[in-house]
C-alpha cells in the first residue's frame, strides 16, 4: 500500500512539473510572437526584441526547454501564422530574415548548454554576459550568412559581403550587448 502511495505522489509531482515546463515553454514561444512585433523597421533585417527573449529563455530554462520554445515558434510561423517580424508561412524560408530564426534555435540551445556546464554558484553576471554574447555572435553569423546566400544565390538581388556584414551583423551589436546585459541582470537577480 505504501509503495502505491509513493508512486502516486511521484507520478503527481512528475505531472505537475511537466505542466509547469509546458506553461513556461509556451509562454516563451508567445513572448517571441510579441517580441517580433516590437520592432524598428530596417532593411533587410528589422530591429526586434526577439534575441532578448531567446537569451532570457536560455538563461531561465536552459538548453532543451529553451530550444523547444523556439522550435514551437518556428513551427507555428511556418504553419501560416503571421508571427515572424515580416509575416509567416512556408514561403518565409525565402525571407532574408529566416536565417536569424534558425539562429534563435541554435542560440537557445547553445546558451542553455553552456550554462548547464557552470556550477550555479559560479554563475556571475560576467559569466552570463560572456555566454550571452557568444550566443549572439553565433545567431547573427547564421542570420548574416543566410541573408548573403539568399540574396545572391537564390533571389539574385545581390548584396556584397560588406553590406551583408554591416546590415545583418555589425549594426545589431550595440543593441545586442544591452539585451544580453538586461537578461543577465534578470537571470542573476532571479538566481536561475
Amino acid at each position: 500500500m505504501n509503495n502505491t502511495r509513493i508512486e502516486n505522489i511521484d507520478s503527481n509531482e512528475y505531472t505537475r512539473n511537466r505542466v509547469k515546463q509546458t506553461i513556461v515553454i509556451l509562454s516563451f514561444a508567445a513572448l517571441m510572437i510579441v517580441a517580433a512585433h516590437v520592432r524598428i523597421p530596417a532593411l533587410p533585417v528589422p530591429f526586434t526584441l526577439q534575441t532578448f527573449v531567446v537569451i532570457l529563455s536560455a538563461f531561465v530554462m536552459r538548453s532543451r526547454l529553451a530550444s523547444i520554445s523556439q522550435v514551437i515558434y518556428l513551427t507555428y510561423g511556418l504553419g501560416g501564422a503571421a508571427i515572424f517580424a515580416n509575416g509567416g508561412g512556408l514561403g518565409y524560408v525565402l525571407s532574408p530574415t529566416f536565417g536569424y530564426i534558425i539562429g534563435f534555435i541554435v542560440m537557445a540551445y547553445m546558451l542553455g548548454r553552456s550554462l548547464e556546464k557552470v556550477e550555479k554558484e559560479n554563475l556571475t553576471f560576467k559569466k552570463f554576459m560572456s555566454i550571452g554574447l557568444l550566443g549572439v555572435v553565433v545567431q547573427l553569423s547564421l542570420g548574416t550568412i543566410y541573408l548573403y546566400v539568399l540574396l545572391n544565390a537564390i533571389t539574385g538581388t545581390g548584396i556584397t559581403v560588406w553590406a551583408a556584414l554591416m546590415n545583418g551583423f555589425l549594426i545589431f551589436i550595440p543593441h545586442e550587448i544591452v539585451k544580453v546585459a538586461v537578461a543577465g541582470v534578470i537571470a542573476k537577480k532571479a538566481n536561475v
